[in-house]
């Protein structure tokens, strides 16, 4: 695969000249399906990339250790597009590895609850191209979604093959569906927190394309309510659950991509993203 060659710009400069209250991007997210995974926060400082020495992992304490998150999210872009220019308008499917951090803002002494990117994959040549100019961690994937709906309006099936063009990852395979009922995990005692801790992540954190250089990205909008979801048997269509960056890194096996923290879908998000922040 030719990849495009990237213009030499400093980070801090080119940051320098785009005002901080500009909303760069504006998309509605359809199909939002988030798995999340609890995983000894040991294990995941020693199989991740290094963070940046502002964010910390976002640990609760499970079984009688400190767990970190490890999220799966899925997700199809409705009219991706960079504002104010009008276009290019682009729909795709994303998925994204992310792991749930926080960050301790020393100006404004709170602390900012977010998503560190370690992989995305995109579904369209043109949202790779576009996406990577900025994220270095993004990579082109050939995505085989199947949707369908129950008389309900809820998911009775989301099936999603995805394989990457890279030949080391992994593919990713998931199958899920709505469940009548909502689940609670320790520690939490109602669902409603739980899904503020889980789903309600304003900041995402991701490697720079240019140099050694972190970059912080703040989200404005609105999301529907979440649907509780579990894992679906889907006979031949998928052999199993996968997925693909969390297996390659050893962070998960199969018993244990088959029992995640929580499933939840958003079946829609409306978003504006404001200038990315240079850490």
């Amino acid at each position: 695969m030719n990849i495009p060659a990237l213009p030499s710009l400093d980070a801090k400069s080119l940051s320098a000249k785009i005002p901080p209250d500009m909303k760069t991007m504006s998309v509605t997210r359809r199909h939002n399906v988030v798995i999340s995974h609890a995983v000894a926060a040991n294990r995941v400082l020693e199989s991740l990339p290094a963070l940046p020495p502002s964010l910390v992992l976002d640990t609760l304490p499970i079984g009688g250790q400190s767990c970190a998150f490890l999220q799966t999210v899925l997700s199809f872009n409705d009219n991706f597009r960079y504002t104010p220019l009008p276009i290019p308008n682009l729909d795709f499917w994303q998925l994204d590895f992310g792991v749930l951090v926080r960050r301790q803002n020393s100006e404004t002494a709170t602390r900012e609850n977010g998503r560190f990117i370690v992989q995305s994959l995109l579904g369209t040549q043109a949202a790779w191209v576009l996406n990577r100019a900025l994220a270095g961690e993004r990579d082109f994937a050939n995505f085989n979604v199947i949707l369908r709906a129950a008389p309900n309006d809820d998911y009775a099936t989301l099936i999603a093959d995805i394989h990457p063009t890279q030949p080391e990852m992994p593919p990713t395979q998931i199958a899920v569906r709505s469940q009548n009922r909502t689940t609670l995990q320790a520690p939490f005692v109602n669902r409603e927190k739980m899904s503020d801790f889980l789903l309600r992540r304003a900041w995402t954190f991701g490697a720079l394309s240019l140099g050694d250089k972190f970059v912080a990205s703040k989200s404005e909008g609105e999301s529907a309510s979440f649907v509780a979801a579990e894992i679906a048997p889907v006979g031949g269509e998928i052999g199993e659950m996968r997925l693909g960056m969390w297996e390659k890194l050893g962070l998960l096996d199969a018993t244990q991509t088959r029992a995640p923290y929580d499933i939840s879908i958003l079946p829609e998000t409306k978003i504006v993203l404001q200038t990315p922040m240079f850490l």
